[in-house]
């Protein structure tokens, strides 16, 4: 039985860059204080960096890049595979 699957394609989802996070033997406050003080971070994602690495401070490793991420200049056809695709209010179902 194929299982669907949603995934958001408007807005695209925040892509989180493991490079701009700060090393996990950093403490809580020195970790925020980087975050926040970093240009390269838009200041929208400032607080998901923070959640992120302090998801990877637990696990004890930093995230690693997905290649399929969604991004602005992908096209449809970029972004999938996909035998299916139904698309309702930027939301986006597939069936593989």
């Amino acid at each position: 039985m194929k299982v669907p699957f949603s995934s958001q394609i408007f807005p695209p989802p925040v892509s989180i860059d493991a490079k701009l996070l700060p090393p996990l033997t950093d403490g809580q406050a020195d970790a925020m204080k980087k975050i926040m003080a970093s240009a390269a971070i838009p200041q929208a994602q400032k607080m998901k960096y923070v959640g992120e690495w302090q998801k990877a401070k637990q696990s004890g490793k930093l995230p690693n890049n997905s290649s399929q991420e969604i991004r602005l200049d992908m096209s449809l056809k970029d972004t999938s595979c996909f035998h299916k695709l139904n698309v309702s209010f930027f939301r986006c179902t597939c069936v593989t």
